[in-house]
Parts: structure tokens; C-alpha cells; sequence
């Protein structure tokens, strides 16, 4: 019996038909590969593939080293309130008294609060060996209510105390802060904790932050939110107390600025008062440790700023 001979698939030999619209075979299945399972089958394997191949294509990449770019992360910082205290290295309230003590780092501690009228009052005792300045841990004394709602925020950078000393400090405080005043905490923040701010620009298309303070105004000029420009204005009544010695405290304040590089400051004498305009470029000046605290530096970034200016009592804006 002569075997069948199973029909080879010779692709030399398909002719092209070259009328247009013309159907050209190039193959056909056989009958086994026209079973209905078997392509359901194969259509299902291709569907998985396709499933699965952007993990495929991942897996063989390996993982990516883009940084993440979502606005997440951005969100919480742009979005920060002034009166937010989540990022506080403390957040222990204590209830305000007289008996209250508080123990900073190892050997400083703050205890005989007072609030006598405006003004808050408080013990500092450094028991190290060593000389305590505040300001190198950003220290801030926060204010809040029975109900832990942050009334005002008193920075501390000016406290220093000598080794075994005790020494009492006071602030003044706003007289709605000193009649709700309930619960306090004192903690350190980083400049990341301070809030962002947007300034209002001047015709120059400078960044101008204003800050005011009983007889003092002080204009911070910024440039891409980085400090530049200072100018202090000074302005004395000769009803104010102890007018004499004011006026010749800041003439020669006055004239000690204005003989060094970068700063000029005028002293006016009008009889009835006196008025101290002192400019200061910081790109041009430098600044020493007796200048003033509110002096920033150059470059300084403008939250910081507002942030620590409002903490001294100024109303800035």
C-alpha cells in the first residue's frame, strides 16, 4: 500500500496576484490546527501575554533611579500653617504655673514662671560647665489656651547664661496671649519647620517684607525670596522716657554704623524727637555679633525672617 504523502508548505513557490483588491494566499491551516480549542487556546495565551508585559519589560529594566517628581511630598511644606506644631521636637504641654519646671538638654532648666500684667517672666539656670547660648538650638517659648490653640510664639535666641548662674528673663506679651494664656511648651525647629511665605513686590520688582515694632519699622528687601537690603527706621518722641540718654545712645550708635562699609545712617535731631534711617547692603557690609539680631544676613531666606521677626513681636507683613 503506497503511503499518502503529506502536502508540503513550498513558500518558493507563491505567486503574487498583482490585480488590485485581489486576495493572495500564503498559507492555510490544516484541519487539526482548525480546531476550535485549539485557537481558543492560542488567542488566550496571547492575552496573557499581553497582560503581563509591561511587568516583563520592568523585571528585565530593573528598577528605575528617576526621583519621584509628585507633588506629595511638596504639598505638605507649601500648604504649612504658621500655627502648625507637628514637626516640634516637643510636643509636651505643660500647664502654666508658678511651680512649673522644665529641664532643657542636660543641665538648663527653666522653672518661677510669672505673669504679671503683659509681661511673662521665667528663672533660666545653667548647672554646666560651660557658657549656654539659646540661640545655637533655635529655642522657642509657644503660648497656647485651655484648649492647646497657639496664642504666640516668643523666640529665645537672645537668652545666654553663664555657667552655674540663674538668671530671669521677660517678655512682653500681647494682652489677649497674657488673659488666655493656659498651657505652654518650649521647642527647637529647624528652618525646614518654618512655613514658605510669597512677598508682595515693590515697583523696583523687589520682594519687600515689612516688619513694625512700638518706635521702630524695618524693611527687608529680598531678591528670588534671599535678603539683600535692610533699612531700620528709628523715631523718638522727646516725651518718651529717659529721652536724654536715648538721644545720645543712638547718635552714636548712629555714627558707628555709618563709618562702615556697606551701611549709611542718618541721625536727625528735631527738638520735639529724633528719627535714626540706617540702610544697610548686605552684600557690601559686614556684620558683627554686638549688631542687632534682627540684622539678618545676607541671603537669608525671607520665611526665616518672618518667622523668627513675628516671634519677636513685630507685625510683619
Amino acid at each position: 500500500m503506497a503511503k499518502k504523502k503529506r502536502a508540503k508548505f513550498d513558500s518558493k513557490n507563491i505567486k503574487i496576484n498583482q490585480e488590485e483588491l485581489s486576495i493572495t494566499k500564503i498559507g492555510e491551516l490544516t484541519t487539526a490546527e482548525q480546531n476550535p480549542l485549539f485557537i481558543f487556546i492560542l488567542v488566550g495565551i496571547l492575552l496573557i501575554f499581553i497582560f503581563f508585559l509591561p511587568t516583563i519589560v520592568n523585571f528585565i529594566k530593573g528598577p528605575s533611579e528617576k526621583p519621584d517628581y509628585s507633588l506629595t511630598g511638596n504639598q505638605n511644606e507649601n500648604n504649612k500653617n504658621p500655627n502648625d506644631t507637628e514637626n516640634d521636637n516637643d510636643q509636651t504641654f505643660y500647664t502654666f504655673s508658678s511651680t512649673l519646671s522644665i529641664s532643657l538638654e542636660e543641665k538648663i532648666v527653666v522653672d518661677t514662671f510669672s505673669l504679671e500684667g503683659n509681661s511673662l517672666s521665667f528663672k533660666v539656670t545653667n548647672h554646666g560647665d560651660t557658657r549656654y547660648y539659646f540661640n545655637k538650638e533655635n529655642y522657642f517659648l509657644e503660648l497656647y489656651s485651655e484648649e492647646e490653640t497657639l496664642l504666640e510664639r516668643v523666640m529665645l535666641s537672645d537668652i545666654i547664661v553663664s555657667r552655674e548662674t540663674s538668671e530671669v528673663f521677660s517678655y512682653p506679651l500681647n494682652a489677649t496671649t497674657a488673659l488666655q494664656m493656659k498651657k505652654i511648651k518650649i521647642t527647637k525647629k529647624e528652618i525646614a519647620d518654618y512655613p514658605n511665605i510669597v512677598l508682595e513686590k515693590n515697583e523696583n520688582d523687589e520682594e519687600v517684607l515689612t516688619c513694625k515694632k512700638d518706635n521702630e519699622t524695618i524693611t527687608y528687601k529680598f531678591q528670588d525670596a534671599k535678603l539683600f537690603s535692610i533699612t531700620d527706621v528709628l523715631n523718638y518722641s522727646s516725651n518718651v522716657a529717659d529721652y536724654a540718654n536715648l538721644l545720645q545712645s543712638f547718635r552714636s550708635t548712629s555714627e558707628a554704623l555709618n563709618s562702615r562699609e556697606g551701611i549709611q545712617s542718618l541721625f536727625v535731631d528735631a527738638g520735639n524727637g529724633f528719627v535714626v534711617n540706617t540702610t544697610i547692603d548686605l552684600k557690601t557690609a559686614k556684620l558683627v555679633t554686638d549688631d542687632k539680631v534682627i540684622y539678618y544676613k545676607n541671603e537669608t531666606l525671607a520665611k526665616v525672617v518672618k518667622f523668627e521677626m513675628d516671634a519677636r513681636g513685630y507685625k510683619c507683613n
